[in-house]
């Protein structure tokens, strides 16, 4: 794994999605992913975000 992988994940934790998505397009991340991969990746991730949110709120 590369080594920036690190930062980045702090990067996205402050910064905002619109801005992050843009460096996604601008680094070619859709690269590693065909088309119908990448969507069902996105949706499990999605759904988990989903979940994780539900569960925080009961506490």
């Amino acid at each position: 794994m590369p080594r920036y992988v690190g930062g980045w994940d702090l990067l996205a934790a402050l910064t905002p999605e619109p801005l992050m998505a843009l460096a996604r397009t601008l680094i070619g991340d859709d690269r590693a992913l065909d088309p119908e991969a990448r969507s069902a990746y996105t949706t499990r991730v999605a759904a988990q975000v989903t979940a994780s949110g539900r569960s925080s709120r009961r506490g």
